[in-house]
């Protein structure tokens, strides 16, 4: 049974994220129409934010990395890995605003779209089945 469910988990944490990349990650301030940021945008060039002290898209790697140790069932190592992702994650609530050009120009965050809110459950999704199986592995060696 064990087997089955990490393959539905890691499809549904999977599903989860290319459903996030669809979406609008968040808001800006402005009566502008593009006054939002795209989740694909973001993947592509979020990794810049490090340089500026935002470090919420090194949650990516850390996700990609819970998915090969969810494949390879090491859940304890895929929990640590997602449960990192999604505190990272969720660090970006408390940027109120964020770096919009190379000048550098800042912008207000007004709100968070659905790409945002898949991306975390991608994560979540994926800490919460890998803790239940890390669980359920430790009640079987008892």
């Amino acid at each position: 049974m064990e087997s089955q469910i990490h393959w539905w988990l890691l499809g549904l944490s999977c599903t989860l994220f290319a459903a996030c990349l669809c979406g609008e990650a968040y808001y800006l301030e402005g009566d502008r129409r593009d006054a939002y940021s795209s989740a694909l945008g973001l993947l592509a060039v979020g990794w810049m934010g490090v340089f500026f002290h935002i470090y919420t898209w090194l949650a990516n790697p850390l996700l990609i990395i819970a998915w090969v140790f969810t494949g390879l069932k090491q859940y304890e190592i895929a929990l640590a890995c997602s449960g990192l992702a999604v505190i990272l994650m969720l660090s970006f609530l408390r940027h109120k605003k964020i770096i919009v050009s190379a000048v550098p120009d800042y912008a207000t965050i007004v709100g968070y779209g659905c790409g945002y809110w898949l991306w975390v459950g991608a994560a979540a999704v994926l800490a919460a089945g890998c803790a239940c199986l890390t669980a359920l592995k430790l009640l079987q060696k008892a």
